[in-house]
């Protein structure tokens, strides 16, 4: 699907990068990473992009994917600011959220973890899907789908 606006600068991609690297589910490092995102939302598609990437590779832990959304649910739940461009979020999350519950599907599923850390995977990620409904961020039935996507059996 092609997506519109212009492209973060080389170093804008770094800086994003690198926060995405390190961010934890420390309230401060969620919302410096949502103020970055929102400060450019002129470029939401290359940014979703970019937060896609870190939510789906491979290597990451479960507690950075964690933290990793939850700065997107920080930015979805920004997307009305009265900032211009913002409102741009929730259609390129949109965009990609399935491919993104679709991994994270594939990780709560993974033997290798403990069944305690899965538990515990499991229950922020549905958290998470419980806010998007409540905040109405998503019409019910994009929430259902990617409940559905995430818990499906394997």
């Amino acid at each position: 699907m092609k997506r519109s606006g212009t492209k973060l600068s080389p170093e804008d991609r770094k800086s994003l990068e690198e926060i995405l690297r390190h961010v934890t589910t420390s309230r401060d490092d969620v919302r410096d990473a949502m103020e970055f995102a929102v400060e450019r939302a002129e470029c939401a598609g290359d940014v979703v992009d970019v937060i896609a990437s870190s939510l789906i590779e491979p290597d990451a832990s479960l507690g950075t994917v964690i933290a990793r959304l939850y700065v997107v649910s920080d930015i979805l739940h920004n997307a009305s600011a009265p900032v211009r461009g913002v409102q741009a979020y929730r259609t390129e999350f949109s965009r990609i959220l399935p491919r993104v519950f679709a991994s994270l599907e594939r990780l709560a599923s993974d033997a290798r973890v403990s069944k305690s850390t899965r538990d515990a995977f499991t229950k922020n990620v549905t958290d998470v899907l419980h806010c998007w409904s409540d905040w109405c961020v998503f019409a019910d039935t994009v929430v259902d789908d990617l409940r559905a996507t995430f818990t499906a059996a394997p």
